[in-house]
């Protein structure tokens, strides 16, 4: 690490507001501390989360009163996306060198990504792109958020999940010391399914937990409905596969007993992917192979016109998405501004043939 990157990284840290990522100031210095990490993909496998059918939810949160929504959305981001091998964010591009990107996450240090057809997890830092890990859990998800990455190890058979704050060098959380802490006998952490930069969540217990990066107090609410599989989080709200197969949404993680639900699922939960507005204002639902479908948080559905379907991407803030033209023999790939309003999505292209036909472009997992 350089001393300027170093005297960088300890005046952001002072700061009261994470910084955004930076991808000039990252290119300009470069950053080796990810590289001294074993760094393996997060998450547990569909096996673990079929486990838990039937179990009773319980949420914790903050002591601090919380408002049901977030504060107003910072304004618009530019979409982040990879494809033939080429990581865009903006009017910024890095070059893997790798043809087909299997996985992309991203935090204030870079981006973590997977290839096809390999276990092995690399690091780009805007200047150099290097091998973190020898190889990660099979069916796992890379996580990263703010400062902060996700780290899950396999062993005989069961999952050690830390997070470490990389600005601080510091283990925030570790489900073994966790489940061997006589102080914490009753805590049994199963997974963790979402990360923010406040926020990591995780099935346990039976039920799913909010743990706050900060080291705050917790205190417990529980679910008058328990939810069986949860599937995303984030801007106080959850989602998850109800009974019968039905997909819910809790618009108040602090009044968790008002749930709405969405729509019918009976896939596995690697087959879904969830996506919540900045705010918690819309969640998307977009199972693999079929059109998103768009819904606000009293359960409400709204339509998505577009002139081609499309692919879910992500949520550029809270009332604007990123999407891309779903998957057609001969014809290149575009990438779609879609803006909500007056109770539907409209989308245009905002950039035409980011990939080819037969290319897959993927946007950071969350």
């Amino acid at each position: 690490m350089t001393d300027l990157l170093k005297d960088t990284l300890t005046s952001q840290a002072q700061a009261t507001t994470p910084p955004e990522l930076d991808l000039d100031t990252i290119m300009a210095t470069g950053s080796r501390r990810v590289r001294r990490r074993r760094v393996t993909a997060a998450l547990g496998t569909t096996l673990a989360v079929a486990a838990v059918l039937g179990t009773t939810l319980t949420v914790v949160r903050s002591q601090q009163a919380e408002p049901p929504v977030l504060g107003p959305s910072t304004g618009e981001r530019p979409p982040t996306y990879a494809a033939n091998g080429v990581i865009h964010s903006g009017d910024k591009t890095v070059n893997t060198g790798r043809r087909d990107l299997d996985q992309l996450a991203q935090n204030n240090f870079g981006f973590f990504y997977t290839v096809k057809d390999s276990d092995e997890v690399h690091f780009h830092d805007g200047t150099e792109d290097s091998r973190i890990s020898a190889s990660k859990a099979d069916g796992a998800k890379l996580r990263a958020a703010g400062d902060y990455l996700v780290s899950t190890a396999q062993t005989n058979g069961s999952f050690n999940t830390t997070i470490e704050n990389l600005r601080t060098e510091k283990e925030i959380l570790n489900t073994d010391k966790v489940a061997n802490d006589p102080d914490a006998a009753s805590r049994k952490v199963d997974y963790l399914f979402a990360l923010d930069r406040e926020y990591a969540y995780l099935k346990e217990n039976g039920g799913v937990v909010r743990q706050p990066l900060t080291g705050k107090k917790e205190v417990t609410a529980e679910f008058r409905k328990a939810p069986t599989i949860p599937l995303a989080a984030g801007a106080n709200r959850l989602v998850f596969i109800g009974p019968d197969q039905q997909i819910f949404v809790a618009g108040d993680l602090a009044k968790p007993e008002r749930e709405q639900a969405l729509q019918k699922y009976s896939g596995t939960p690697d087959q879904i992917d969830i996506g919540i507005s900045d705010n918690g204002s819309y969640v998307m639902v977009a199972p693999k192979g079929q059109r998103p479908a768009l819904y606000d948080v009293n359960g409400a559905k709204y339509p998505i016109t577009s002139p081609q379907p499309l692919v879910f991407g992500q949520w550029l803030s809270d009332d604007t998405f990123a999407a891309v033209t779903a998957a057609s023999a001969g014809r290149p790939v575009d990438l779609f501004r879609c803006v909500v309003t007056s109770g539907k999505a409209t989308c245009q292209v905002t950039k035409k043939a980011i990939a080819t036909s037969n290319a897959q472009v993927v946007f950071p997992n969350r």
